[in-house]
């Protein structure tokens, strides 16, 4: 019984041993092991290669977003240096329009074509000129609007508002005693019938004035002063009659684009939003501007100015 046991127990270990040696040397070769180290190598060193190329990538990309922030936040730093240096100087010309003015009117009585004054077409002439070219000039204004005009069509990465929110700040030297004063000179051409060349005259230093600033500033404020400024000289005699209604057209229609952007500008829009709808004012503005512009000059031409 042993006997058989111990038989059976040396067959099976044969069998074993036998089975083993196949195995290592069919399937387990040390050429069949390294091939298949080989393939997970290779692998491995794909992944590897596509890892090292995948970081690279983002480290580049990370570099260049880097790299345009930078830029980005050097142009809106360039740009707020500029703007706030021109704030300056436009409080700055705002004292100094209104040391003029109060120099060149002294008393309250120039609202009254009546005062001896205005029997001096000379004094009246001088006093005119001097507060339109200089109590009402404002060049930091003009540069101002037009450099925000400039930047909102680059689209900087500034909220929009806050662009805005300087444009509102540059209606300077528009005193009321000025502009008072300046209508009141168009009545005492009319009223004390001055001679038709004083009116050429103070045509003529309105429209260089409107041709000028309107070159840089389309600002609202801009555009209604003169076109209003020239509705009243052709109630006046200074601007002829049928220009009326063009210049009534075109002061309702600056009004209507005004009244239009305030409706949706601010802060119910996104960014991109206020953006597109700021640029699409001023935009709407220059085409104003320019026809308020040849406006003047087919006045000019018919008053004989240009002759």
């Amino acid at each position: 019984m042993k006997n058989s046991l111990y038989k059976i127990l040396l067959f099976s270990a044969l069998l074993i041993i036998v089975a083993l040696t196949l195995y290592f040397k069919n399937v387990v070769e040390p050429s069949h092991v390294r091939e298949h180290y080989n393939e997970d190598a290779k692998e491995s060193r794909a992944i590897r290669k596509a890892r090292v190329e995948e970081i690279e990538k983002s480290e580049k990309e990370r570099y260049q977003r880097a790299e345009k922030v930078q830029i980005f936040d050097e142009e809106v730093d360039e740009l707020n240096r500029g703007l706030n240096i021109l704030e300056q100087k436009i409080q700055s010309r705002q004292i100094y329009c209104l040391k003029v003015l109060n120099e060149t009117i002294e008393s309250d009585e120039y609202i009254d074509i009546n005062t001896e004054m205005y029997n001096d077409i000379e004094l009246i002439k001088e006093k005119f000129s001097t507060v339109l070219n200089e109590a009402m000039l404002r060049p930091e204004a003009d540069e101002l609007f037009s450099t925000v005009y400039k930047a909102v069509e680059s689209d900087p990465k500034v909220d929009p508002r806050l662009l805005f929110a300087r444009l509102e700040r540059i209606d300077i030297c528009r005193d009321a005693k000025s502009l008072n004063f300046i209508d009141t000179v168009f009545e005492a051409y009319r009223l004390k019938n001055w001679p038709r060349s004083v009116g050429i005259e103070i045509l003529t230093d309105v429209t260089t004035v409107i041709k000028s600033t309107l070159e840089k500033n389309k600002s609202v404020e801009n555009l209604l002063y003169f076109t209003n400024a020239l509705l009243i000289m052709s109630d006046n005699g200074l601007v002829p009659a049928n220009y009326t209604s063009e210049l009534e057209d075109l002061s309702r229609r600056i009004n209507e684009n005004h009244s239009m952007f305030k409706e949706v500008f601010g802060n119910q829009q996104t960014r991109e939003d206020n953006f597109i709808t700021l640029s699409d004012y001023l935009r709407k503005n220059e085409e104003l501007s320019i026809e308020l512009r040849q406006v003047t000059a087919d006045i000019e031409n018919v008053s004989g100015i240009n002759y």
